[in-house]
């Protein structure tokens, strides 16, 4: 009976093992010569005549990505994207694309070089996974920040009820959506929807009231911690 136990159990290991596993045959078509290894294996890519081919092992999945029709989908998520903020969406700009590999699987980084506004989208392939930020980071390299976010640092931790008060005054009512102080030092003012990607105009209004101007020793950016990882440039596109 414990033989068949064993059995069983090293029958059900397999089975889910072949059921996670990226099917064999979508990788014959890469050439071992030239595939292009990131993150110790975490990824293949493969670059061919007009497409790359991608293997993303920790997401057990192997696909294409043809720059039109993966730009054509950036820019329909994009433009839906602004249309839930009530705000045309930005002119289509030149573009570097990145593939993004870890033990948390891909993504792909598509960063606005020129764009009237500085942009930053991270996506998984079929864009089941996309988050626009604001790129505080240089043009071609994306350095992620939540959009519409601010982050106060107090002079003093006493003064943060004050501070609090005063940024949900009616003075201040067409810039901030929320205050939050739940980090003693920090407060961090979400904004609304009119200033994302505005963030330094509105922080620029709230440092001219002495108020708070006294209260606060910086502001900043809402930084997103980036997974450790390897990526590489696939390409970049003109509009």
């Amino acid at each position: 009976m414990m033989k068949l136990s064993i059995l069983f159990i090293g029958l059900i290991s397999l089975l889910s093992l072949s059921a996670w596993a990226i099917d064999t045959t979508q990788l014959k078509d890469f050439n071992a010569a030239q595939v292009i290894e990131l993150d110790q294996g975490a990824c293949w890519a493969q670059q061919t005549e007009g497409y790359w081919r991608i293997a993303s092992f920790n997401d057990h999945q192997a696909f294409q990505v043809i720059p039109s029709l993966f730009n054509q989908q950036a820019n329909e998520l994009l433009a839906d994207y602004f249309e839930k903020l009530g705000r045309p969406a930005p002119a289509k700009a030149n573009t570097s694309v990145r593939l993004h590999c870890s033990g948390a699987g891909h993504r792909f980084d598509v960063t606005s070089l020129d764009s009237e506004l500085p942009i930053c989208l991270s996506m998984d392939f079929d864009g089941s996974h996309f988050e626009v930020y604001r790129n505080a980071g240089s043009a071609d390299v994306c350095q992620p920040v939540t959009a519409g976010r601010l982050v106060f640092t107090l002079t003093e931790n006493k003064l943060g009820p004050a501070l609090a008060e005063r940024l949900r005054s009616p003075q201040y009512a067409d810039y901030v959506l929320r205050v939050r102080d739940s980090v003693p030092g920090l407060m961090v003012v979400d904004l609304k929807k009119a200033y994302y990607f505005k963030e330094e105009l509105a922080g620029f209004t709230f440092l001219r009231d002495g108020r708070i101007f006294k209260a606060v020793s910086s502001v900043s950016f809402d930084q997103i911690l980036s997974v450790v990882g390897q990526s590489i440039e696939l390409y970049r596109s003109q509009p």
